[in-house]
C-alpha cells in the first residue's frame, strides 16, 4: 500500500460503536451486572470503565495540549524521555558512605542523594571526607536535611572554594522541607519567624546568584509512604507549594523565583495506571496554581519531579518480591514523566553495595534495554490514562480548593484536617490489607511460612511519618 494510504488504514475495516462492544460483554457475562463485574471504583472516588474510545476523551482539553506547552500535561521533553538515575545513600558513616556514593557513580548512577540524620555530618571537615574522590564541579547531587539548611549550604559551598571551583556552575537540590517536617513531628518551631527568615534570606542569594541550586523541597512521598490517596498526596503538595509562594512572596521574593526554586518529591506506589496518570495531573495543578498566583502568564515554569519507590506497599517478608513491585513503580513514575527517580532499597537495609546495585540495574535496564527513555510522553493519547489523568486533576484540584477554603496547609493541619482525612484512608487500606480487598504478596497471600525474620531494617519516614502524626 502506497504510504500516503496510511492514514486511511483503518477505514479498510468496519467501524463497531460503543453499544456493539458492551453487548458483546453482555454476552460473555452470561446476565452478571456489567457495573459491579467490569466497573473498577477506585479509592480515589471516580469509576473506570473497562475500555475507552476516541470518543471518551473528545471533550478532555488537556489532550490536545502539546510537549512543553502549557498546561504541561504531557510533559516537558520534547525529543526524549531521558531522567536521572538516583542513588540514595544514608548517611551514617562519612567513610562508608563516600565509598559507596563513589561506587554508585562509576556504576551507572547520574546522582546522587545524601540523606542526613544527624547534624555534625553536615560540617566542614564531615562534608570534605564526604565528598572525597567525587568531581562535584559538574556532579548533580540533592542533600537531604531536617536540620540547619543555611550552615549544610555555606559548608558545601566552602567545599567547592577549597577546590578552587566555580560554586556558580554547582548542579545541587537541597531537600529541606520545614512545612513537611512540621507535618512529620508536629513540632511548629520549625515555622517560626526566626527560621523562615534565614530560609528567605538564603533563597534570596540563592536566586540572585545561582541558577542550578535550589532550596526548596516539597515531600510529598510522605504522604504516599503514610498510605494516602494520589489525589491527597497532589492536593496536599500543591497546596504546600501555595503555603511556599506565599510566605516567601509577601517577605519581597519575586513568585517566579519562588516557583523556579521549588522541587516535589513523589512517592510511587504499586497501583501502575493510576500512578503514571498521577504525575501528569500534578503537572497541571502546578500550571493552575501559577496560573492563579501570575495571571496571564505564558512563560513556562517547570514542575521538577522527583520520584521515589514508596515503602507503604513494601514487605520486610519475602522482600525479593518488593524488586518486581519497585520495577513497575519505576516504568510508572518514568512513563509519567519524572525527571529523576531513586529506588530505595528491597531490603530496608541501611546501606549495602547489592542492593545499591539492584536500585540501579532496574532504571539501568529500563533505560538501556527496554528504551524507556526514547519516546517523549509514552502515555499521550491513551484513552485509559487521559481519562485517569482528567479523573484525577478534578478531585486533587476539587481538594486543594477545601484546603484553600481552611486557610491553607498549615492552618488546615493545625486543626487537625489533615490527619483525619490521612488516618481515616490509613485505617480503610489496613483494613482491606487484613481483608485481602487489597493483595501484598508475601504478607497476605501466598505467605512462605518458613520464612525467619532477620531484623536488619532501617528506620523509614513512613514509621516516623505514622508515630508522630497519627497521634
Amino acid at each position: 500500500m502506497p504510504e500516503t494510504d496510511t492514514k486511511n488504514l483503518f477505514k479498510e475495516f468496519p467501524s463497531v460503536v460503543t453499544t456493539e462492544w458492551v453487548n458483546a460483554i453482555n454476552k460473555d457475562l452470561k446476565g452478571a451486572d456489567f457495573d459491579s463485574k467490569m466497573v473498577w471504583k477506585t479509592s480515589e472516588g471516580f469509576n473506570l470503565n473497562p475500555f475507552y474510545r476516541e470518543e471518551d476523551i473528545l471533550n478532555l482539553k488537556y489532550t490536545k495540549s502539546e510537549n512543553n506547552i502549557l498546561p504541561v500535561v504531557r510533559g516537558y521533553n520534547t525529543v526524549n524521555n531521558n531522567w536521572d538515575i538516583c542513588q540514595e545513600i544514608n548517611v551514617i558513616n562519612i567513610v562508608e558512605a563516600n565509598k559507596f556514593a563513589v561506587d554508585a557513580l562509576k556504576n551507572g548512577a547520574d546522582s546522587i542523594s545524601f540523606v542526613f540524620n544527624e547534624d555534625n555530618n553536615i560540617k566542614q571537615y564531615a562534608l570534605q571526607k564526604l565528598l572525597k574522590d567525587i568531581s562535584i564541579e559538574n556532579q548533580k547531587l540533592r542533600f537531604n536535611t531536617s536540620s540547619d539548611i543555611v550552615l549544610l549550604f555555606n559548608n558545601i559551598k566552602k567545599e567547592y572554594l577549597n577546590r578552587k571551583l566555580n560554586f556558580k556552575k554547582a548542579n545541587i537540590v537541597f531537600n529541606y522541607d520545614p512545612i513537611c517536617n512540621f507535618t512529620i513531628s508536629g513540632n511548629s518551631k520549625v515555622l517560626i519567624k526566626s527560621n523562615l527568615l534565614k530560609h528567605y534570606e538564603l533563597l534570596k542569594e540563592v536566586t540572585d546568584n545561582y541558577q542550578n541550586i535550589k532550596i526548596i523541597s516539597i515531600n510529598a512521598n510522605y504522604f504516599a509512604d503514610a498510605g494516602c490517596l494520589l489525589t491527597q498526596e497532589i492536593a496536599y503538595s500543591i497546596a504546600i507549594a501555595s503555603e511556599y509562594l506565599s510566605i516567601f512572596s509577601e517577605l519581597g521574593i519575586e513568585i517566579k523565583k519562588i516557583a523556579n526554586q521549588i522541587t516535589f518529591n513523589y512517592g510511587i506506589g504499586s497501583n501502575y495506571f493510576l500512578e503514571i496518570a498521577k504525575l501528569r495531573a500534578a503537572r497541571v495543578l502546578w500550571s493552575k496554581l501559577l496560573e492563579a498566583y501570575i495571571p496571564n502568564n505564558s512563560e513556562i515554569i517547570q514542575m521538577i519531579i522527583h520520584s521515589i519507590t514508596t515503602s507503604w506497599n513494601k514487605s520486610i517478608y519475602d522482600k525479593y518480591n518488593n524488586v518486581l513491585r519497585q520495577t513497575t513503580e519505576a516504568m510508572s513514575s518514568i512513563i509519567g514523566g519524572t525527571q529523576s527517580l531513586t529506588i530505595c532499597p528491597f531490603d530496608f537495609k541501611s546501606e549495602s553495595n547489592f542492593s545499591n546495585r539492584i536500585s540501579r540495574n532496574i532504571q539501568i535496564i529500563l533505560k538501556e534495554e527496554a528504551h524507556l527513555d526514547k519516546v517523549a510522553d509514552i502515555a499521550g493519547g491513551s484513552y485509559y490514562i487521559e481519562n485517569i489523568t482528567d479523573n484525577l486533576i478534578k478531585k486533587s484540584w476539587e481538594l486543594f480548593l477545601e484546603i484553600e477554603d481552611k486557610g491553607g496547609y498549615i492552618k488546615a493541619f493545625k486543626d487537625g484536617f489533615i490527619q483525619k482525612q490521612i488516618k481515616k484512608v490509613q485505617e480503610q487500606r489496613c483494613l482491606s490489607i487484613a481483608n485481602q480487598k487489597e493483595v501484598i504478596l508475601g504478607v497476605n497471600r501466598y505467605i512462605n511460612v518458613t520464612e525467619k525474620f532477620i531484623n536488619e531494617v532501617k528506620n523509614n519516614n513512613m514509621k516516623i511519618f505514622l508515630g508522630e502524626l497519627m497521634k
